[in-house]
């Protein structure tokens, strides 16, 4: 199982302990909402030690997968009426320092989904005659990927910038709140062709001796490639300290703080939600005791 080190900010006037809190303590056919996500729900909610445990599902859409032994054909797996197939997925948060470790699961919902779904349950929360907000960014809360310090550290030593390249899901990124009329906002705010699913932005100076790109801006794209997590595929900042130096590339994907854990699979072929969460709870422990996450 994939694990990332992600960080929470409180946009509106609820933080996310009271928001789940709020979900826990409704019955769980009255979890969803309006929205991206209006599938998902909150399944499961437990706190300890300062850490908090959610679980978040939504149903497995489409062709689902069937059963099968060394000697037997492929069959259907026989499903109650209203019921269907289901993924899950899980993160533990550490209440005080906003910095989480997260679950990847490819076919289930993912960082940008789970975000949807917290920004139409806080809305539903703080709006519950159903009116749309006159401030949507009231609502909801900004969640960024976290990079490893050395990463940080390299960006901040180059004093000249030569070039970016992103690519990005397009769909993923969408769903992400950017900063208008800056960095990568304004390219996706823009009208796009339908059907795009990726897109590749590349900026470059010129070839001119002391060519170089705006710090500012490169930073900019850099805090967007942060908040957009897992919907960039591919991300290279290139630059250099000095006109002196050897120019460096840093990748923003491989220096996300991520780990691998191996798990057993429970009953039903599924990984067990406590064995998730203790995985989850490992990693983001580890990551803070050896100083992964910046104060």
């Amino acid at each position: 199982m994939k694990v990332y080190a992600y960080k929470i900010a409180q946009r509106g006037p609820r933080s996310i302990t009271a928001l789940l809190d709020w979900l826990s303590a409704r019955p769980i056919q009255n979890r969803t909402f309006p929205g991206r996500s209006a599938d998902m729900r909150l399944e499961s909610l437990e706190k300890r030690d300062g850490l908090i445990m959610a679980d978040f599902a939504a149903p497995r859409l489409g062709h689902g997968p069937g059963k099968m032994a060394p000697a037997v054909p492929v069959s259907a797996i026989a499903m109650e009426a209203g019921h269907s197939f289901a993924e899950d997925t899980a993160f533990v948060l550490d209440e005080a320092t906003g910095y989480m470790a997260f679950q990847y699961n490819h076919a289930g919902p993912r960082m940008a989904s789970v975000r949807d779904y917290l920004f139409s349950a806080d809305r539903a929360a703080g709006m519950p005659d159903g009116r749309k907000p006159e401030n949507p960014d009231a609502f909801g809360f900004g969640i960024g990927a976290v990079l490893k310090p050395e990463a940080y550290a390299r960006l901040r030593r180059f004093g000249i910038f030569r070039a970016v390249e992103v690519e990005l899901s397009v769909p993923g990124a969408l769903a992400v709140d950017l900063d208008e009329g800056r960095s990568l906002g304004s390219v996706l705010s823009a009208p796009l062709p339908k059907g795009v699913e990726t897109m590749t932005i590349k900026l470059q100076s010129t070839a001119k001796k002391g060519s170089h790109l705006s710090p500012e801006g490169v930073w900019g794209i850099a805090d967007d490639i942060v908040k957009l997590g897992s919907a960039v595929k591919s991300a290279v900042i290139t630059g250099k300290v000095d006109d002196h130096s050897r120019q460096e590339e840093v990748d923003m994907v491989a220096e996300r703080i991520s780990t691998d854990v191996r798990l057993t699979l429970g009953n039903g072929m599924r990984y067990d939600r406590l064995d998730r969460w203790e995985a989850l709870r490992k990693a983001l422990v580890n990551w803070r005791e050896t100083g992964m996450l910046p104060v």
